[in-house]
């Protein structure tokens, strides 16, 4: 979960979700973003800290370099978010060929029909029935996830290498 630690990213909920889930294999939830407020991130640190058998960590905000190692380590991503206007962590994620567990409120719909990940209703009941799905997810249902991500990348990439679109960039010196 790569999240700044507010009400409206979830964060909380999606840990409180997690820990109600019982889990039936190994799994564990790296938290990566800064707090904004205090009240907020010690309830954060509080159920991490009552829980140590769902194995979940906040790392705090870590430079991008080290973002991008951690997602690269991973094998999904989650976002509980309530809702964005778009969701970079999401993109990024999408673009590295995680599939996504992520929240109704966002752009990012349809995840299980492109084979990206999973959409959720913003509720327990929803979350956890997706989670059902991940933990007994195949190795060769995972392959094929992540080839369609892959496809996606390529296509996207293929767009913008055919659009007659101009960029400018400009800079003073």
């Amino acid at each position: 979960m790569v999240n700044r630690l507010s009400p409206e990213k979830g964060v909380l909920e999606g840990l409180q979700w997690w820990v109600s889930h019982p889990i039936s294999k190994e799994a564990s939830l790296t938290i990566i973003g800064p707090a904004s407020n205090a009240s907020y991130q010690a309830q954060v640190e509080k159920i991490i800290q009552d829980h140590p058998e769902k194995m979940m960590v906040w790392l705090g905000d870590l430079p991008p370099a080290q973002v991008t190692e951690w997602m690269q380590q991973s094998d999904f991503f989650f976002a509980p978010t309530r809702g964005e206007n778009y969701g970079h962590a999401i993109a990024e994620a999408l673009l590295m060929g995680l599939p996504t567990v992520v929240a109704n409120g966002t752009p990012w719909q349809n995840l299980n029909e492109k084979r990206w990940g999973w959409n959720f209703a913003h509720d327990e009941s929803a979350l956890h029935k997706v989670l059902d799905e991940v933990m007994s997810l195949s190795s060769d249902k995972y392959q094929e996830m992540q080839s369609a991500l892959q496809f996606a990348r390529e296509e996207e990439t293929k767009k913008i290498h055919n659009s007659q679109s101009w960029i400018l960039l400009f800079g003073t010196k």
